[in-house]
């Protein structure tokens, strides 16, 4: 799978396993790590920081009741650091601690966008129109995510999204990587004519 993502374009290849023992998900990631390492492709894994370290990964995605951010950054300073962000109070309070220079993070996630299954717990879909309500509170590099069908492209790079995230859109294809490249042919499209 991180073959057929990596190697069809896609910049960043996220490891999500909530199921595996602690082995089997190292044993993942180390693969993972070698087949993005190949692609050229930035590597993250979700939540886990430990298992980031052991296997070489660039970065690691938490949502907002994982570790903190400011202690990942302490324990590993050369990490991308990536946090979800479900709420535009969240987003607010991350404008905040730019403004005040204490933000930790390299990037975060706004979503879900759509109905999604992926994610547990959280709170309804926010639609493509809290991209722009979201973003204008930090400045950093963010991603979308939730729910994301090819069809939906064009809506959020209209709403400002640069950076798409999906699950359920590659893994459930027939042809994940076929799928993936058109996924990023349509991204590339749709940026091209917004910003000319």
């Amino acid at each position: 799978m991180a073959r057929q993502r990596a190697g069809r374009g896609a910049k960043i290849v996220q490891l999500r396993d909530k199921d595996s023992s602690d082995r089997r998900l190292l044993e993942k990631a180390r693969y993972f790590r070698r087949r993005t390492t190949e692609a050229g492709a930035l590597f993250l894994v979700n939540d886990r920081l430990d298992i980031a370290l052991m296997s070489g990964a660039d970065g690691l995605h938490v949502g907002q009741n994982d570790l903190p951010p400011e202690e990942i950054r302490r324990l590993a300073p050369d990490l991308v650091i990536g946090q979800s962000c479900n709420t535009e109070e969240q987003a607010r309070r991350l404008g905040q601690q730019e403004q005040r220079s204490e933000l930790v993070l390299s990037y975060y996630n706004i979503g879900p966008i759509y109905p999604t299954g992926t994610k547990d717990g959280l709170a309804e879909f926010i639609g493509p129109e809290a991209i722009e309500a979201y973003s204008r509170h930090c400045s950093l590099p963010f991603t979308v995510m939730g729910g994301i069908k090819e069809h939906h492209v064009e809506d959020l790079v209209r709403a400002g999204a640069r950076r798409i995230a999906v699950v359920t859109a590659v893994t459930d294809a027939e042809d994940m990587a076929a799928e993936t490249a058109r996924l990023i042919s349509r991204i590339t499209t749709a940026l091209e004519e917004r910003d000319g």
